[in-house]
């Protein structure tokens, strides 16, 4: 019979093919939850395909997959001139806008292979006859909107009333007021959003330097100040889930030199399932004084106890709330989000009706089997 594989080895071939695992090792034919280092999602490979070879990450293999089927570059290129386009890059893909200069008016565009094989032309050149068109029809008026970028596509409706108009550098739809776009000039709102976005995003030498000073080491690359990022603690070298924009306002984000919700991992813990009188909803927690907390529980109207574990180390019943909530979320049971919810803990909870089962002594002890054995 061959030899149980170990957690240590296991993960070294996870860690090998750019898979950071989040949890214990599974079994070789079950989900293991792991962050795909080279893209930064979450994933759950399981491990026997991994070792086949399979990349362990379905966005990245879909990439991979239509990068290779995708057109050669000369026959896409060939194509394109044929019909006015003159590609300025290397063909990005039959969805992918291509930058390319339209030959008879040479100005720069971005169509798309697809819609050009479908018969679309310069946008450009087509926003030109239609502004010639509406300007005869309205005037000075649709002359500024066409200046501004903003191609009208309802008559005017006069200089206070929203203008029904496609952005030309997108390609949306806006409604900005004539009187607006003469004193403001832009007149979409979305592109203005970008725009300032761009201007307050933070370069990630920045972000890094500054994680580096709290004494975090960035395991994958910067995302954004509210997603999700792995890093190492140096100060006592376990690995943690921050955002930067929680570091930004003073939080260590370390859950286990630092405890969270009153919560120690390091300590001994319990698991429980407490719920309203009826039973509508439930919400599952962990304490380390299980008393306090469900008698806060009970003030704020959650006064049954439905399950209550045995104590065990404050990681594992950390792992096993995680681990339960994932179950409930895959099952389609949804987080309580009626704003009269009275309780504290709404992420955690869902409605009885959609998911009524319940952990119990034996859910939590088959959780730690295979842990138990590499450990």
């Amino acid at each position: 019979m061959p030899n149980k594989l170990t957690h240590a080895e296991t993960s070294m071939l996870m860690i090998n093919n750019d898979l950071y695992p989040l949890e214990f090792y599974p079994g070789f034919h079950k989900p293991w939850l792991c962050i795909h280092i080279p893209c930064g999602q979450l994933t759950s490979p399981f491990y026997g395909n991994v070792k086949k070879g399979e990349s362990g990450c379905m966005p990245c293999g879909r990439i991979a997959q239509s990068i290779n089927s995708r057109l050669n570059h000369n026959e896409a290129a060939e194509f394109m001139r044929s019909k006015g386009f003159d590609p300025q890059i290397p063909y990005p893909g039959s969805n992918t806008p291509w930058e390319c200069i339209h030959t008879p008016c040479q100005r720069l565009v971005s169509p798309s292979y697809q819609n050009v094989r479908q018969g679309s032309g310069c946008n450009l050149c087509g926003y030109d006859s239609a502004g010639a068109l509406l300007s005869s029809q309205n005037g000075e008026s649709a002359a500024i909107m066409i200046k501004n970028n903003l191609l009208p596509i309802v008559d005017y409706p006069g200089s206070k009333n929203p203008w029904l108009s496609i952005h030309i550098p997108c390609g949306r739809l806006t409604n900005p007021c004539l009187n607006n776009v003469q004193q403001r000039g832009g007149g979409c709102s979305k592109c203005s959003y970008e725009m300032r976005g761009k201007n307050l995003r933070l370069d990630s030498d920045e972000v890094l330097d500054f994680m580096h000073s709290k004494n975090l080491e960035p395991q994958t690359n910067y995302l954004g100040g509210k997603r999700k990022w792995l890093c190492v603690h140096k100060e006592c070298g376990n690995t943690i889930s921050v955002t930067y924009q929680n570091i930004r306002k003073g939080n260590s984000g370390c859950k286990y030199c630092n405890p969270i919700r009153g919560f120690d991992p390091n300590k001994s813990g319990f698991l429980y399932v407490v719920s309203d009188e009826d039973d509508l909803v439930r919400k599952v927690g962990i304490s380390n004084n299980p008393n306090n907390r469900l008698r806060d529980h009970t003030k704020q109207g959650l006064t049954e106890v439905l399950y209550l574990s045995k104590e065990m180390h404050g990681s594992r019943v950390a792992y096993v709330e995680r681990r339960w909530l994932d179950e409930v979320r895959l099952a389609g049971a949804k987080t309580v989000i009626n704003r009269k919810w009275p309780y504290s803990g709404r992420t955690e909870s869902w409605y009885t009706s959609e998911y009524p089962y319940l952990p119990d002594d034996r859910y939590v002890a088959q959780s730690f089997v295979d842990n138990r054995s590499n450990q």
